[in-house]
């Protein structure tokens, strides 16, 4: 099938006018798949960025990781790419006093500081 659908044949070639992809969704967006992963079959000419959207996933700012080497958004996809996709994430520790993040840096070792 095209358009994102998972594919029922994954041995077989892709068909004409379409590439056939292994795709990895990690965070929030794993949701989207069985268990985060399948293989798709996606119209030639598709982009990273695009992927998401054929799912019918809304398209969030997203890093991208083609064949174990990072990809830019508009990076075309190949039939038998392997891709990656990382969700924006939040978290970790911040300075207060520049914004810049701290290593090591806790809350509990926020607290005992005294801040």
């Amino acid at each position: 099938m095209v358009n994102g659908a998972p594919v029922d044949r994954p041995d077989e070639p892709a068909g004409k006018g379409s590439v056939r992809v292994d795709l990895t969704l990690k965070g929030s967006l794993a949701a989207w798949l069985p268990e985060g992963h399948g293989r798709l079959e996606l119209p030639a000419g598709t982009t990273v960025d695009g992927v998401l959207p054929a799912l019918g996933a809304s398209p969030v700012h997203c890093i991208y990781v083609v064949n174990g080497a990072p990809a830019a958004r508009g990076t075309p996809l190949r039939d038998g790419d392997r891709l990656v996709v990382y969700p924006p994430m939040a978290g970790g520790s911040v300075d207060r006093r520049g914004g810049a993040p701290v290593a090591g840096a806790s809350a509990a070792g926020a607290s005992a500081a005294g801040e």
